[in-house]
C-alpha cells in the first residue's frame, strides 16, 4: 500500500506542476493577447487622430480660401469705390474749370469740344482712370 501512496502522491505533485505550468503559460497568453490588442487600440487612436489631422487640415485650408477669397473681394470693392471717387473728383475738378480751359484740354486729348464734363469722364474713363491712378500711386 505503501507504493500505492507513493505514486499517488506523485501524481499529486507532477498534476500540480502541470497545472502551474499551464497557469504560467495561460498567464504568458493572456499578456500576449493583451499587448496586441493593445498596439491594435493604439494603431486604430493613431489612424482617428490623423484623419482627424488631415480633415482639420483640410477646413483650415478651406477656411483660408474662403477668407482670402472673401478679402480680395472686399479689396476690389474699394477698389472700385476709389476709382469712382478718383472719376467723380476728376470730373468735379474738369466742371471747375473755366470754359476756355476745359476746351483746350478736350483739344489736347483730341476729343469732341461739344462734350460735357461727365460725358468726358464716362467716355474717358479708363485714360482717365490711369492717369489719376499714376497720379495717386507714382
Amino acid at each position: 500500500m505503501e507504493n500505492v501512496d507513493k505514486v499517488i502522491e506523485y501524481i499529486n505533485t507532477q498534476t500540480i506542476l502541470e497545472c502551474k505550468e499551464i497557469v504560467q503559460y495561460a498567464h504568458g497568453e493572456a499578456e500576449r493577447i493583451r499587448a496586441g490588442y493593445y498596439r491594435d487600440e493604439q494603431d486604430e487612436y493613431w489612424k482617428a487622430i490623423n484623419a482627424g489631422t488631415k480633415e482639420s487640415e483640410l477646413r483650415v485650408r478651406s477656411l483660408n480660401d474662403l477668407a482670402s477669397d472673401e478679402a480680395n473681394k472686399k479689396v476690389e470693392a474699394l477698389r472700385s469705390e476709389m476709382y469712382h471717387e478718383a472719376l467723380m473728383l476728376a470730373a468735379k475738378k474738369f466742371s471747375e474749370l473755366p470754359g476756355d480751359e476745359y476746351k483746350k484740354i478736350l483739344k489736347k486729348a483730341g476729343v469732341p469740344l461739344d462734350l460735357s464734363c461727365e460725358e468726358f469722364v464716362l467716355v474717358y474713363e479708363d485714360k482717365l482712370l490711369a492717369s489719376v491712378m499714376s497720379a495717386l500711386f507714382d
